[in-house]
């Protein structure tokens, strides 16, 4: 457990500022509630859409998650005429979660932005939260020692990758993971459709296209299907994903066909 906090930073936030972190936070704790009532599924949905590809997915933490809930109660309960906070440095990393998370979700369009510049208001909203968290850790350390830090810091950094990988994975396969670029997540979606339909046409006797030939329809497969994201939305896209699916492989199975003809 966190030491108990005798030290807090105490600093203000505007109503604006506190909704874009307290829209992040929310997600992380009901796409948490959701995955204990699954029974804490062992297989992340990152593992999922792509089977074959081993990152570091981290490590849960029953602390930090009551640590975020902790944060976000202050959040929700912030004085109406002050709006003074008292935070420590971990509570303050959280924050910044909840910032990111919220600006993934704009971006990706899950949540409609309500600032007229969200992409700015973020940023700035980020760049205050990260002095306010070296102000708090020079303080954290000053009460509760080096160790006692580098405890808290190193299981925080372990459970945000559980966070990202578990809670946040978007299936628009547009994830917020460190070192991942488009093009990467376009190939390992390839290989991971590629092999897919390797395993149905064979269940289905059916004849399997060389694998150049087998690529560049899958490539074609998934151009079509991001054509109809755009053209139904990806919310609609994401409520029917098995039509999309369907359409997909029809679309896969009908050129393969006429490959092997």
């Amino acid at each position: 457990m966190l030491p108990s906090i005798t030290a807090p930073t105490h600093f203000r936030l505007s109503l604006p500022e506190i909704e874009l972190i307290r829209t992040g936070l929310d997600c992380v704790v009901i796409e948490h509630r959701a995955w204990e009532r699954h029974g804490q599924d062992p297989c992340s949905a990152f593992r999922r859409c792509f089977r074959a590809m081993a990152i570091d997915e981290g490590e849960y933490s029953p602390a930090d998650m009551g640590m975020i809930v902790q944060t976000l109660g202050k959040l929700r309960e912030v004085p109406g005429a002050s709006k003074r906070l008292h935070m420590d440095a971990m509570e303050l990393a959280a924050c910044i979660l909840g910032a990111r998370v919220t600006q993934q979700r704009v971006r990706h369009g899950h949540v409609k932005s309500w600032l007229p510049d969200h992409k700015a208001a973020t940023r700035a909203l980020l760049k205050k939260l990260e002095r306010l968290r070296k102000r708090a850790k020079r303080l954290y350390i000053r009460v509760h020692g080096l160790v006692a830090f580098q405890g808290a810091r190193h299981r925080w950094q372990r459970f945000v990758p559980f966070v990202r990988t578990y809670f946040l994975f978007c299936t628009c396969h547009r994830p917020l993971l460190p070192g991942f670029r488009a093009r990467l997540i376009r190939r390992l979606l390839v290989e991971d459709w590629m092999k897919r339909f390797r395993e149905d046409f064979h269940q289905q006797n059916l004849p399997v296209p060389p694998e150049a030939a087998l690529r560049n329809v899958v490539q074609r497969a998934l151009r079509m299907g991001r054509r109809y994201q755009r053209a139904y939305g990806l919310r609609y896209a994401s409520q029917h994903r098995g039509l999309l699916q369907q359409r997909i492989w029809d679309f896969v199975a009908k050129r393969c066909m006429k490959l092997s003809t």
